[in-house]
């Protein structure tokens, strides 16, 4: 069984690239990316792969205390990108359609898999937001991207071998 510590939302993502039949039928290439910066390397790729599905490496997080613990919040952002046949309106809509519902499957599995993750004490968020990418942005290229975010437990435990005087605090000496 997977613990929190062992589980990692982009080999997740790529799972479900992996695994999902029309990412498959529509051959999308697993892609890490940082930030829209990173898109750049995706875009230059476009004439060997047709479609991407990359996940943003640069999560944000938060540590917050729930009850008597602490746990840590991460929020990934995933892209859906297709190329389209350049100022064809029709087929860039049909391209954006099928991002649409690759990225209804991938959030269809994830609210499943938020249940066995619990297990695990990885708590996926089935709370999600998406966002279309206008063909004024990218001309020859469509698609969106949405997030999700889970919350682990962190253990913030204060080991006394880490510091010189753990127990003693600034400006109090």
């Amino acid at each position: 069984m997977m613990t929190y510590k062992e589980w990692d939302a982009t080999e997740y993502i790529r799972d479900l690239t992996e695994r999902n039949r029309l990412a498959q039928q529509e051959e999308c290439k697993f892609a890490l990316v940082s930030g829209w910066e990173g898109l750049t390397e995706v875009i230059q790729n476009m004439r060997k792969h047709k479609a991407f599905v990359a996940i943003d490496e640069t999560a944000e997080s938060m540590t917050h205390k729930v009850g008597a613990g602490y746990f840590e919040t991460k929020v990934h952002t995933v892209f859906l990108l297709m190329r389209y046949k350049a100022l064809d309106e029709e087929d860039r809509l049909a391209k954006l359609r099928i991002c649409r519902e690759i990225m209804r499957q991938f959030q269809a599995k994830m609210i499943i898999d938020a249940e066995q993750l619990a297990a695990a004490t990885i708590y996926l968020d089935s709370d999600f937001q998406a966002r279309e990418i206008g063909r004024i942005i990218l001309n020859g290229l469509t698609g969106l991207y949405f997030t999700f975010s889970f919350d682990r437990p962190q253990e913030l435990v204060l080991k006394a071998d880490d510091w010189d005087n753990p127990f003693v605090t600034y400006g109090s000496r």
